[in-house]
């Protein structure tokens, strides 16, 4: 009994069992069916074509697309897009449609347009695909550091092989030579630094992309001239003169014509050492102008020199040499009356020296030309007595000037002064023992002979009780036999005290009798 009920319920599960494989069937019957009909839609757009490459034409600078056939037979043409993959869904924009038999579109925007591409096909009035499939060629930009003299090549990588991309070579034109290959790369790098850029010249670059199949696509050719202002035509140290104890005078005439227009002075203790900048002088627009140089001009002197600088502050153009005169002098060691002078030779005058001028100053201040010499000698003596008692000071003055020999090529004669230098020579006096005041111009006043005026002078003037009659500080001046500048000595013998220091720093005393006679 029990048997047959389980029988019957399992011959009921069997006929439940095969109703649901019915419906089971007829379910996916249904979903084949539909899908069927997505099939056969999404069957209806044409095949997607492959890009092969996009590259450049380095002379035309057209964007060449090249593309494999669609595999949907008999396609009647394609379509070529710029699209933004920053959108969604993607956006294009239609650049241009082929007959269906072309593989290749030029496109006339593609040079540093940032163009990102891709192909449909068309057939019977449906499209294949918009999205998918983008290709880009390498973008190059150049940029030229004319302070550094470099040139860096930055690109952005080629877009569309994918993990099939194996790296670049870097293409290079100088002048009117040919392209050649100058590096290659591998992917990860997209920046390259060309050294020592020559200045005015052209340079050209292409990027080649290539892949692991060795297809390749060209960038854009950028081309480059590493202009840099041509520098002065000249730059002429006209001379340097010496204007006071701390101050050198450069003056320089240069060509400003052009847009090279900052100048550079420059010292140094000889011709062959480095030369360290002084002052620059930026956008001169007079062709003849200063430079001034705080020295110790009575114990040093420099060499100079004047650079034109460039907008990199290098030098472009350099000067001829100038430097200052330094002038010494003492006297003989056995003969105080003879004065030696020394100095070292100016050097640098386009012209040549033509002569040293010596000058020597007056009991009045000024300054005489006292001799001119030959451009090898930088010596010169001379005897001081003769030019004595002119109320000249003990401590003569002189200064010398190297004179260009003619015109240089500039338009310029350079005239060089030295430093001023003070010889100091010691005072000696002669003390007459009597005058005679009595108006007749002859002997009128007691006063010292006096070679060179001393540095400090005083002279008294006592009668024999000792009472001060006279006093001056003044060499020149002298007693007149009056007491005080009032009334009349007698006729006597009187006492004078002088005490005088020579610029040299020795000082001497002279006391002693005069006789004032009154006829």
């Amino acid at each position: 009994m029990v048997f047959r009920i389980n029988t019957l319920m399992m011959s009921s599960c069997t006929r439940m069992g095969s109703t649901f494989n019915r419906f089971i069937k007829i379910t996916l019957i249904l979903l084949l069916s539909c899908f069927n009909v997505a099939l056969y839609a999404q069957d209806d757009k044409p095949e997607k074509p492959k890009i092969i490459y996009t590259s450049i034409d380095s002379v035309s600078g057209l964007t060449i697309i090249h593309w494999q056939a669609s595999s949907t037979p008999d396609i009647q043409a394609y379509n070529i897009y710029n699209v933004d993959t920053t959108t969604y869904p993607v956006t294009g924009i239609l650049l241009g449609t082929v007959p269906g038999d072309s593989l290749y579109y030029s496109h006339s925007g593609g040079e540093n347009a940032n163009y990102i591409y891709t192909i449909t096909a068309l057939k019977s009035g449906n499209e294949s695909l918009l999205s998918g499939d983008y290709h880009k060629p390498v973008e190059l930009s150049i940029a030229y550091d004319s302070c550094l003299s470099t040139l860096t090549l930055e690109w952005e990588p080629y877009i569309g092989w994918g993990s099939k991309l194996a790296g670049y070579r870097i293409y290079e034109k100088i002048e009117n030579n040919d392209f050649s290959i100058i590096y290659e790369v591998n992917t990860k790098n997209t920046e390259i630094v060309r050294y020592n850029i020559e200045e005015n010249k052209t340079y050209q670059y292409v990027i080649e992309a290539f892949d692991n199949q060795n297809t390749t696509s060209t960038s854009n050719r950028e081309v480059y001239f590493t202009y840099m202002p041509a520098p002065p035509s000249f730059v002429n140290i006209d001379f340097v003169t010496i204007l006071d104890d701390n101050t050198a005078e450069i003056s320089v005439t240069a060509d400003v014509s052009g847009k090279i227009r900052d100048f550079r002075l420059t010292k140094a203790r000889s011709t062959e050492a480095n030369f360290t900048p002084v002052h620059t002088l930026y956008d001169v627009d007079e062709p003849t102008f200063v430079f001034y140089d705080d020295i110790f001009t009575q114990g040093n002197y420099f060499y100079y020199r004047v650079e034109a600088l460039n907008s990199c502050s290098q030098p472009v153009a350099t000067s001829n040499f100038g430097n200052n005169i330094l002038l010494r002098g003492q006297l003989d060691e056995n003969n105080s009356d003879i004065v030696h002078l020394q100095w070292n030779p100016y050097v640098g005058f386009y012209g040549g020296i033509g002569e040293y001028r010596i000058y020597r100053q007056n009991e009045y201040g000024e300054f005489d030309l006292i001799s001119s010499i030959r451009q090898e000698t930088v010596a010169f003596s001379e005897n001081i007595a003769p030019i004595g008692q002119q109320n000249m000071e003990g401590e003569i003055r002189y200064y010398i000037e190297a004179i260009e020999a003619d015109v240089n090529p500039y338009g310029v004669r350079g005239v060089s002064k030295s430093n001023q230098i003070r010889v100091q020579v010691e005072t000696d006096i002669i003390l007459p023992n009597a005058f005679t005041p009595n108006g007749d111009d002859l002997n009128e006043r007691f006063a010292p002979i006096i070679d060179f005026k001393p540095k400090d002078y005083k002279m008294f003037i006592f009668d024999r009780s000792g009472k001060m009659l006279f006093y001056s500080v003044n060499p020149l001046e002298g007693w007149d036999g009056s007491v005080n500048g009032k009334s009349r000595a007698p006729e006597g013998i009187y006492v004078y005290h002088i005490e005088f220091m020579s610029y040299n720093g020795v000082r001497k005393v002279r006391t002693g009798n005069v006789v004032l006679i009154i006829p």
